[in-house]
Formats: structure tokens, sequence, C-alpha cells
């Protein structure tokens, strides 16, 4: 539902019995290469799909949330109810959200206060800026407040912590940079050597201190890359 994906148990199911199946004719054939592909590919394939899916999909979303509030407060200004708001954007917003307010929608027509039907939308996406969204919707409803008035305020301010976090990515994208080659460069050397000569790293990896040696080299370029990407993320800034 995240992803946007019309996926239920039973298409899971099927592709991990297909891949099971398909593993077992690897394995029955002595291919144990292909049959562990195969497992790979048919269990962590659709999840990997599903989890990068519902990324894109909470990242459209997020986008198109400040000029969908700007909406919804016009609306509300010009003497709309919040019920009204939702169905403007139902009918004028683009994918995803008009998929999520649909939901809304459907929600408040079968009596679901407006604040627990918006709270369904950061439940289902996972955007925790839509919280604002939601805890104005449930103040206006029992206070009574200039709805459009804050739904404005937040558009504005989604727009500038954005901006904000746009010029910070920019800044650090030499650092993110350097830590994709730090982390490139030894492996790339090693394929290149390993190509021109196979037996280049035969007694390392024979050796048992070799192999100390080489498992210690990647655990220190593991660490490299993940203290250079700690950096350089403006979230821990």
């Amino acid at each position: 539902r995240q992803a946007g994906l019309n996926l239920t148990r039973r298409h899971l199911l099927l592709a991990f019995g297909a891949s099971a199946g398909l593993a077992a004719l690897f394995a029955l054939a002595g291919d144990r290469s292909g049959a562990a592909a195969s497992l790979l590919i048919g269990v962590v394939g659709p999840l990997l799909l599903i989890r990068q899916r519902a990324r894109a999909r909470a990242a459209r979303f997020a986008e198109q949330l400040p000029e969908t509030l700007m909406l919804m407060a016009s609306v509300i200004r010009a003497g709309g109810t919040l019920y009204q708001a939702v169905q403007t954007v139902v009918q004028q917003a683009p994918q995803p959200m008009r998929s999520e307010f649909e939901r809304v929608q459907r929600a408040m027509q079968l009596q679901v206060p407006a604040g627990d039907a918006l709270g369904l939308i950061r439940d289902r996406v996972g955007l925790s800026e839509f919280t604002s969204v939601v805890v104005a919707c449930k103040v206006a409803g029992e206070a009574g407040g200039d709805l459009d008035r804050v739904l404005e305020s937040i558009s504005r301010e989604l727009v500038e912590d954005r901006q904000f976090l746009r010029a910070m990515e920019a800044a650090c994208a030499e650092g993110k940079a350097s830590a994709r080659l730090v982390t490139a460069v030894p492996l790339v050397v090693v394929a290149l050597v390993s190509y021109q000569n196979p037996a280049y790293f035969g007694e390392a990896l024979t050796d048992p201190l070799g192999r100390v040696l080489l498992l210690g080299s990647l655990c220190a370029m593991a660490l490299g890359w993940l203290l250079i990407r700690q950096i350089t993320d403006v979230r821990t800034w």
C-alpha cells in the first residue's frame, strides 16, 4: 500500500514459491550458484522493489505537499469546508497525492473525523512532516481556528525546509563523491589486477594471515565509508 502497488500476500508467496522451485531445479542439476542466485532474487528482489517504490512515492508526496496545502487553504478561505478542500485535492492533485486523499474522502464520508482520516495518510506514507497537518486539522476541528492560515504557514515552512536541505546537500555533495571514490578505487584496482593476473592474490587467499589482512582491509574500507557518510549527512547536523 505504501508503494502504490496492487500486490497481496498471495503475489509474494507466488514469487517466493517460484524462486524456491527454480532453485530446487538448479540444485538438482548441480548448479549451486544458480540455486543461490534464484533464491536471492526471488526472496530479496520483491522486497527491495517494494521498498524502493515506497521511498520514491513518499518523496513525490513530500514534493507535492506544499502546493496541496496551499490549494486546501484557498478553498477554505473562499468559504469551503475541510471536506470540500479534500474533495478539491482529489479532483486536481496529481498522483500519489490524489489516491491518498481519495482514501481520506471515503473515510470522511463514513463520518470518520478529519484529523483521524488525515492521520491515516501519515501512517501509510510514513512522512513525519504530515504530522503538523494532522494536528492542525484536529485543533481547528475542536477549537474552530483559522485553518487556512495554519495550512499556509505549514506550506511555507515545508518549502523553506526543503530549500535549506537542498542547499546543505549541495554543500556536502563533494564529500559524498569522495566517499564513493575512496570506496570504489581499491575494489576496482583489485578487480583489474585479478583480471590481468588471476594468480596474483592466490597466496593471500590461501594463507590464513592473508585472509585476515584482506578481511581487515574490507572492514576498514566499510568503516571509512560509514564515517564519511555520517559526516556528510545533513540530517545529523
